[in-house]
């Protein structure tokens, strides 16, 4: 091994070097070398604790069919290369670059025309990911509880799904076609972890390891795989089982991740029916949990109709002073995007959390009160001590929410007798009269103004000293002039 080493650490500086001055043909050349050279000792040189950075930067640097090449001299000690520290960190670099490969294969297309020679014998890349799961496939218990092992099966989860082992994306850009291998076996793949004993499941659920692994499974699985696999973890055969089980796991620090990899996975109808059985009625109860109002959060923000978020507004609505007391504003603020995205309730959503938030506030001393918007984000400006400022993100995120909501939340102010809430808006406004008049519902706040204030000479001097922008809408001009003459009038 020391003359592996020896060579792996002289070639890497000429390939770099290579690398360097743009010289890519002798490049591939080298790589073709060191591949053949190595090719008997390519297992251990992948396990040794030296030797595998240097494999690591070659792989970074491989062509599809030396990546080929590569994973086809380690046939039959993958068992030892997925559980040693060393090797299991080449195999996900290897695997990361694996889904474009398959992809190609599964088009028809051809890998890059690079030594059709050298790699004439090796298998396509899709058979030797097949070949790998395969040999390990009846020790894979054990595998999925290996600190490394773990790593490696979550690589080829989502290299059989098409995407790289990297930091998951959320949203419609998270969203990745599985691919079809080539022979895989995926009934008696699929029969070996359903016909897993379930107390044993369980135990893997809540392992640092191996719980990451199964919540990787359940993103990526096919459609077909994945409710069958969601209803064997939970039980679902069994209500009351189940019903207990789910509550079990949103309560722990990583079968809790499992829960969020379902509802971010499942269809509309395996939501609906979990959220019926294991969350309806019992939402205050999980969201005051510390770990398992994350799993709260990401059911609401995966909510799929509007008679749904009906449910949960009824039940969580009245309770946001709770939220609120036990710092749960993460759920509120998915509550406020419930209300936003189906135009549910806003008005009275707004008002309620008004309410909530001045009864938390009246229980404080007189001069620690501070008003709706200062409580949400919780501002704190540096000092001699943090030289950082700091604020609330989920109760920032509630009020960018709530500035979404329609804008007649203040026209209950305008409307109302009271003459010094009327006086501390218009103070609030000063200074952006200029930029309200220029927009369609900014103009209507501008003319409540004239109707209720007496200061209209500051509010048409704040105004009309205003430089607007030189761009503007179309209905720029109707509403300025609208303001304008109103203030004229009134003048």
């Amino acid at each position: 091994m020391p003359d592996t080493l020896a060579y792996l650490q002289e070639v890497n500086a000429s390939f770099l070097e290579n690398l360097k001055d743009g010289d890519v043909e002798t490049s591939r050349m080298l790589l073709w070398n060191v591949l053949e050279e190595i090719a008997p000792r390519v297992a251990s040189a992948a396990s040794d604790r030296h030797a595998c950075e240097f494999v690591e930067v070659l792989v970074d640097h491989m062509s599809a069919q030396q990546l080929r090449f590569f994973l086809h001299k380690m046939e039959g000690y993958f068992s030892h290369l997925w559980t040693n520290r060393y090797s299991s960190h080449v195999l996900q670099r290897l695997l990361s670059k694996v889904g474009a490969i398959v992809g190609n294969e599964v088009k028809g297309e051809a890998d890059d025309d690079d030594d059709p020679d050298r790699a004439a014998d090796v298998p396509p890349m899709s058979s030797l990911i097949v070949t790998m799961c395969s040999e390990v496939q009846a020790e894979w218990l054990t595998l999925i509880n290996d600190v490394s092992a773990s790593h490696v099966m979550r690589a080829v989860f989502c290299a059989l799904a098409g995407r790289a082992p990297v930091l998951e994306k959320r949203g419609k850009k998270g969203k990745h076609k599985a691919l079809q291998f080539q022979s895989a076996q995926t009934t008696a793949e699929r029969s070996l972890v359903l016909g897993s004993s379930d107390g044993r499941l369980v135990e893997l659920m809540s392992d640092a390891h191996a719980g990451p692994v199964l919540s990787m499974a359940v993103r990526v699985a096919p459609t077909a795989v994945q409710s069958k696999v969601i209803f064997k973890l939970l039980k679902w055969n069994d209500p009351e089982r189940s019903s207990q089980r789910f509550y079990d796991f949103a309560a722990d620090s990583v079968a809790s991740h499992f829960l969020e990899a379902v509802c971010h996975s499942c269809d509309e109808d395996v939501w609906a029916a979990i959220f019926e059985r294991c969350l309806q009625g019992r939402l205050l109860e999980f969201s005051e949990h510390p770990i398992s109002n994350f799993v709260v959060q990401n059911f609401i923000q995966r909510t799929p109709t509007s008679d749904l978020a009906e449910t949960v507004l009824d039940e969580l609505q009245g309770a946001l002073w709770s939220l609120l007391s036990s710092y749960r504003a993460g759920v509120i603020w998915r509550l406020a995007e419930l209300c936003e995205r189906f135009k549910l309730r806003e008005k009275s959503f707004f008002l309620a959390l008004v309410a909530a938030i001045e009864k938390l506030e009246a229980a404080k001393p007189e001069v620690a009160r501070r008003d709706v918007v200062s409580a949400l984000i919780g501002l704190q400006l540096s000092n001699n001590q943090n030289s950082r400022l700091t604020l609330n993100v989920p109760g920032a995120r509630i009020v960018e929410t709530l500035l979404k909501f329609p804008t007649d939340v203040s026209e209950p102010i305008w409307a109302s007798d009271n003459e010094d809430a009327k006086l501390a808006l218009f103070e609030k406004l000063q200074g952006q009269f200029g930029s309200l008049v220029l927009d369609r519902n900014g103009s209507f706040t501008v003319l409540k103004c004239f109707d209720v204030v007496s200061k209209v000479k500051e509010l048409f001097s704040d105004f009309m000293d205003d430089q607007a922008p030189k761009k503007k809408r179309k209905h720029d001009k109707k509403d300025g002039k609208k303001s304008k003459k109103k203030a004229k009038a009134d003048e």
